[in-house]
């Protein structure tokens, strides 16, 4: 299979499992395979994209831009009595690592 598509099917594959954590993510992923497709988005784009997710934003098909927010920096994340690098989402009552998040954190106060 050549490069090309192979990056089409993997983000492809992306949007589906974003479509539970972050919707809104997934909508851009989305946006960007469709660019992508179109050949109306170069590679050095989608390499921007992937490092704005990796630092901390989802920033896909130009100016759309969804924040991420850690659990560590989540307002529904408690560390009380949790191992180093763990905690527990009251929002939903699930352990996570402090680095995983989804669609419905909100920053702390001061963060």
């Amino acid at each position: 299979m050549p490069d090309n598509e192979l990056l089409l099917e993997r983000l492809e594959r992306l949007a589906i499992v974003l479509d539970e954590l972050m919707p809104q993510c997934a909508e851009l992923v989305r946006d960007t395979l469709s660019l992508l497709k179109l050949q109306q988005l170069d590679i050095e784009a989608l390499k921007n994209t992937i490092q704005g997710m990796v630092e901390g934003q989802c920033i896909i098909a130009g100016d759309k831009r969804v924040d991420i927010v850690r659990c560590q920096d989540c307002k529904h994340y408690n560390i009380i009595g949790c191992a180093g690098g763990f905690g527990w989402c009251e929002r939903y009552d699930v352990g996570h690592t402090d680095e995983w998040f989804c669609a419905d954190g909100k920053r702390k106060e001061g963060l």
